[in-house]
């Protein structure tokens, strides 16, 4: 699924364990977008790959960063890239998707485009090959030419020009990806005497190099942003950030639930959406409580009649 979208509030609520990483893509969002990159005699690749296991906020934070710069954003998966040349229509292929997202923009200050699960482009010999080249085409600020629009049309050269200039000198590419190999190769037990758990570290150009082909690697150069697994400590920082934002209502029914299962959490590296199980759990439970309530019983006898009262007038009431 591709989708652009143009960020209304611009005060992005970022989770404590987040706060390193958009802090980086921050200062390099600003750069993209604030400085004149004309007057320096080399080009500026702005290129991130922002990296970390499975839930910890990868993709939330590169749509944060359009919020916060004011940018729109335009979000594409790896998973579902429609190949030029394949028996799609051309408007459906994801190529003159981003062009048609890249046109749009020339009159705006800078624009983002999110590549999700960029770590499942293959190698040179597998059937990726088509794939690999395309996203490649994109990180190198290349549009492919004989691109046809919603009417079958070939685009003309000077629309396509005019769209990769702003590609090259307005462009942000934030590749995501959890590159899931490299945190478990660190999960492993080193061999020896005392076994133990490898600390996991932040990771590198040196980790991302060993998992994925060094063309790659090397259109994001430096620029590696990674968020490592949630410890105990990040999970209770995350409750206690949510728990400030919850209604009053389920703010103890939902501690209640995470609490409890907070230590699963961290053993299976459940991430963020761990939070997200919690309140759905939290929402079920009480549903099914007010579903199987019932009053109980009266412990007092009921009363078989009511006597006359004498209202003064010749009334009663029965």
């Amino acid at each position: 699924m591709e989708n652009s979208t143009i960020p209304q509030n611009h005060t992005p609520h970022i989770l404590p364990h987040q706060a390193h990483a958009f802090e980086r893509l921050s200062a390099i969002a600003k750069v993209t977008f604030l400085v004149d990159r004309s007057q320096f005699p080399l080009n500026i690749r702005p290129n991130v790959c922002l990296l970390g296991p499975s839930g910890v906020g990868k993709t939330h934070l590169a749509q944060a960063l359009g919020t916060l710069m004011r940018v729109p954003t335009y979000y594409v998966n790896v998973s579902t890239w429609s190949l030029l040349g394949s028996s799609h229509k051309g408007s459906s292929h994801t190529w003159p998707c981003i062009f048609q997202f890249l046109e749009n923009s020339t009159n705006r200050q800078g624009v983002i485009i999110i590549v999700d699960e960029i770590d499942k482009v293959g190698d040179a010999t597998s059937w990726t090959t088509y794939l690999r080249s395309e996203v490649f085409d994109l990180l190198d600020w290349r549009i492919p030419r004989n691109l046809t629009d919603s009417e079958g049309d070939v685009i003309s050269e000077a629309r396509i020009v005019a769209a990769e200039e702003v590609l090259r000198k307005k462009t942000m590419i934030v590749g995501v990806g959890a590159f899931q190999s490299i945190w478990e190769n660190q999960s492993k037990e080193v061999i020896g005497f005392l076994p133990k758990n490898c600390d996991q570290h932040a990771l590198n150009s040196n980790d991302l190099t060993k998992t994925l082909p060094r063309e790659l690697s090397n259109r994001f150069g430096s620029n590696i942003i990674s968020i490592p697994p949630l410890d105990r400590t990040d999970y209770l920082r995350i409750l206690d950030s949510l728990l400030e934002r919850m209604p009053v209502f389920w703010r103890e029914r939902f501690a209640v639930v995470a609490r409890e299962r907070i230590d699963d959490a961290v053993s299976m590296q459940l991430g963020t959406r761990f939070f997200e199980e919690c309140l759905l759990s939290t929402l079920v439970k009480e549903r099914q409580e007010i579903a199987n309530w019932r009053p109980e019983p009266s412990t007092l006898n009921p009363i078989t009649s009511v006597p006359e009262a004498d209202c003064g007038d010749g009334l009663s009431i029965s």
